[in-house]
């Protein structure tokens, strides 16, 4: 979509940062039950906090960076795929911008 309107971009750049918070509270979080899980030979907990984390190194590069209105829409698109963003939040975007979110996603459904 490359027509992302001014007003969608501004309210991008507010929820962006919201969702980058609660992405990385996600990643954080399944580490954290990865280091300290007790089962299992401390390697192979070791490679599963591993294969998490560059997964979520992954996830990051293609949702949050390259930030420009250019991108917008595919980054918006990624961190819906990814469970960060509120039907809440999809709200304050416009008619059109909800529109393709919502036909993409079904799409994918």
């Amino acid at each position: 979509m490359s027509n992302f309107s001014e007003d969608d971009w501004k309210h991008f750049k507010k929820i962006q940062a919201i969702a980058l918070d609660r992405f990385c509270a996600r990643i954080l979080k399944e580490l954290q039950q990865h280091c300290t899980a007790t089962a299992g030979p401390n390697f192979e907990r070791f490679e599963t906090a591993l294969s998490t984390a560059k997964d979520g190194s992954n996830d990051y590069k293609r949702a949050f960076t390259d930030l420009r209105r250019s991108t917008a829409f595919m980054k918006l698109l990624q961190m819906v795929a990814l469970g960060l963003i509120s039907d809440e939040e999809l709200k304050g975007f416009s008619a059109q911008t909800k529109a393709k979110v919502a036909e993409i996603h079904a799409g994918d459904a």
